[in-house]
């Protein structure tokens, strides 16, 4: 009561102070970033981006962007024309350091005095440009098929090289390239007809973090709108149509200003923060006003009325809003970065919308004319007589209830094992997207954007000694055998290649040299042809070289299987130490934490939420509340099961949020029993008082969550749509679990008895 004297007394004063504060948080807005690349996604300490940053910086790995398109003849003389000046284009891009293309990558070709590393394409060759030779100049190139060059010759592709983290690349940097690639992208087609495909890691990052823009610019919005909408068709009043508007905008605003403050940017998964938190801190503000409705018309003045609303809401308000903070807690668990961030925001955004409801809607109602007419008592009598028929329903069909819930849960946990893990960050945008289409069009005619890269060891001068080559070669032999591969090429490739131009082209010395002698002179001489690629493959002291696997974009489990036996081949052919990176190893690395993250959130949510139920409701009441709370979890994963929406950074998360959310219903539900029985009333009586008193709120806060999460279908991303979707399902599900389920168990159990009078 001290707690409730305090808000309604010193309301005027906690006003300012809320003021004040909310100045503070504004003040760092502006200072949030926006941003998506690896550590988005997972630790800066984790061993395995720090393997793939020390590969970055070993090669001095720059960013690549594929640029590609079709053509019917790639090289009559009209299309290399066109591509040279493509290729042109594509230089004075911003951020741009070099491009290659068929105009200027190395054709390797024997000549008497050894070799000569000339253009695939040679436009100032003696006698003006051949096609055929250029055409025969790709046949067999291992250096071209694949990476320039599609295997019916009908596509042809363009490599754009931009500065890496090591080589002084940056976020702004890629970005303005992006931007100014898409504005060529769009004049070729207006100009030329030309369909340009675009692809690689900084087309994705940017791509989604286009996505992630347009998002907070729809959602938001579209958010506030809804729940002004709700609240004006339940409530019909100005002030309670705007007056839960300003708590919940303000916690936005806090966990904007909090970001800033603590210079954390936003990701791809916290643009859901927004609706979460608007649609969830509604909830507080729809049974505070709910309640008053009810009280207001039978008391002398609007404080009384207010206290006894206070009384009645908060303690199942605050248990809720702790339940749902735990949900999104349990999220910190997580090695996924952006996760985790998310999980500690949104709890922090949660909490603080409880907080501010508590403050501002009661404050500002208590000084409204409101809900004082007959008519109040009327709108109340029909909601009663709704709530009333499923009481009734519930008793007098008690085991065709269970049974059909029980049927629906089981038929739901069959298909959760056919849930997948979404194996690729492109998976963000949807199906029909320019970006899912481009990166498709890739894979199925060039080598792919996807790929691993396995760096071995050694000693100086080791990678110049052919028994060492032979066994990594036999090891490249046989990861082309899996089906994914679409192309492997290292420091070997490039020496038989030489090998093959220094004896006439003949195949049978496509192979690596015989001596260390024979490795080092071919080196040296095409280092002196004035070949440029030597160091992408081997480092100057010949202690460390790479292979470069490129692959078909994989779900998680091919992900996993490709890696696992990527270390066996190795060991089988007693390669030389190796370790394996690459950015699909990135990415099989933060699907296996997306899993856990999955299992390890679900667990800590329901033991620290089980904990809190034994508190509130005691050992059986605890234990109870798990079976209205078992049927939304299951049935919303089965459901993905169904449909076919994989595990990814957003859907990974909707199991714990869920429990912390749908929990919500369940404590008001028990908690407005256990009051019933407290004064005395008979279970059955109890049952139906408690849907009655409970029921309109909960409905109103289920269609406001419900219809807040479905907001999230409209979202550019694949990944925050599925996540709306699945979160709407588990809303609907647990309100269904709570009108039926909740009663029924509670009545069986004839829990709290002990109360009675």
């Amino acid at each position: 009561m001290k707690t409730i004297e305090l808000l309604l007394k010193k309301r005027k004063l906690l006003f300012v102070i809320i003021a004040l504060i909310s100045v503070a948080f504004s003040l760092k807005i502006g200072k949030v970033e926006m941003r998506e690349d690896e550590e988005t996604f997972i630790s800066p300490t984790d061993s395995v981006l720090i393997t793939y940053r020390e590969f970055q910086k070993q090669f001095e790995s720059e960013e690549g962007i594929v640029v590609a398109y079709e053509s019917p003849d790639i090289f009559s003389i009209d299309e290399i024309k066109y591509l040279e000046t493509l290729h042109n284009k594509l230089e004075k891009l911003p951020g741009v350091t070099e491009v290659n293309s068929l105009i200027n990558c190395e054709n390797i070709v024997g000549v008497p005095s050894g070799i000569e590393v000339k253009p695939v394409v040679d436009l100032n060759a003696v006698g003006g440009y051949d096609a055929e030779k250029a055409k025969a100049a790709s046949t067999d190139n291992p250096l071209v098929e694949g990476v320039y060059l599609s295997d019916d010759y009908k596509v042809t592709a363009l490599l754009i090289s931009v500065p890496g983290m090591f080589t002084g690349g940056s976020d702004e940097i890629h970005n303005q390239l992006f931007e100014a690639l898409k504005q060529l992208v769009n004049e070729e087609k207006k100009l030329n007809d030309r369909d340009i495909i675009i692809g690689g890691d900084i087309v994705t990052d940017a791509s989604v973090e286009q996505m992630m823009h347009a998002d907070l610019e729809l959602l938001f919005p579209l958010s506030v709108v809804l729940c002004a909408l709700i609240l004006l068709l339940f409530y019909r009043t100005l002030a309670t149509t705007l007056v839960p508007l300003i708590p919940i905008l303000l916690s936005v605003l806090w966990v904007i200003g909090l970001k800033g403050w603590t210079n954390i940017s936003m990701t791809p998964v916290s643009i859901t923060l927004f609706p979460l938190i608007m649609v969830i801190g509604m909830a507080n503000s729809v049974h505070i006003i709910n309640h008053y409705k009810k009280v207001r018309p039978g008391e002398s003045d609007n404080y009384k009325a207010m206290k006894i609303t206070l009384k009645a809401v908060i303690v199942p308000c605050f248990s809720a809003a702790i339940t749902t903070a735990i949900g999104f807690g349990s999220l910190m668990v997580s090695n996924v970065t952006g996760i985790k961030q998310m999980g500690a925001f949104a709890a922090f955004g949660v909490l603080i919308a409880f907080v501010l409801s508590m403050i501002i809607v009661p404050g500002v109602l208590v000084g409204a004319s409101i809900f004082k007419e007959n008519s109040v008592i009327h709108n109340n009598e029909r909601m009663a007589g709704f709530f009333t028929r499923i009481d009734f329903l519930n008793k007098k069909h008690t085991w065709k209830v269970i049974l059909f819930f029980l049927a629906i849960t089981i038929g739901s946990a069959v298909f959760i094992p056919a849930i997948q893990v979404e194996g690729s960050m492109a998976s963000f945008a949807k199906e029909d997207t320019k970006l899912r289409n481009d990166i498709r069009f890739i894979d199925e005619n060039l080598s792919g954007i996807s790929s691993f890269e396995l760096i071995f060891s050694g000693n100086e001068n080791s990678f110049k000694n052919p028994e060492i080559l032979e066994r990594i070669e036999e090891l490249q032999r046989e990861i082309e055998k899996n089906d994914n591969v679409l192309k492997i090429f290292g420091l070997n490739t490039m020496l038989k290649t030489i090998n093959r131009a220094l004896h006439a082209d003949d195949e049978n010395y496509y192979r690596i040299p015989s001596t260390s002698n024979e490795v080092a002179q071919y080196l040296f001489l095409y280092e002196i042809s004035g070949g440029g690629e030597l160091f992408s493959f081997v480092d100057e002291k010949y202690s460390k070289a790479r292979i470069t696997i490129r692959t078909k974009e994989m779900p998680n489990t091919e992900q996993k299987k490709f890696v696992a036996e990527l270390t066996d081949l190795a060991g089988n052919v007693n390669a030389p130490e190796y370790t394996v990176t690459g950015f699909g190893m990135l990415l099989a690395h933060i699907n296996d934490s997306l899993i856990s993250t999955q299992i390890e959130s679900i667990m800590l949510a329901l033991a620290i939420i089980l904990v809190m139920m034994f508190f509130l409701f005691g050992i059986k009441g605890g234990l109870l509340s798990i079976f209205p709370n078992v049927f939304p979890i299951v049935f919303f994963l089965g459901l993905m099961g169904i449909i076919g929406i994989g595990l990814n950074m957003a859907t990974s998360i909707i199991a714990a949020i869920t429990i912390g959310i749908v929990v919500d219903d369940t404590i008001h539900v028990f908690y407005g029993f256990k009051s019933e029985k407290n004064i005395g009333v008979v279970n059955s009586k109890a049952i139906r008082n408690t849907l009655i008193k409970t029921g309109s709120a909960l409905a109103t806060t289920s269609l406001i969550l419900a219809l807040g999460f479905g907001i999230l279908a409209f979202s550019n991303s694949k990944f925050i749509m599925d996540f709306g979707l699945m979160s709407a399902s588990a809303i609907i599900a647990a309100l269904a679990g709570d009108l039926f389920i909740s009663p029924v168990v509670l009545e069986k159990s004839k829990l709290f008895n002990s109360k009675n009078k």
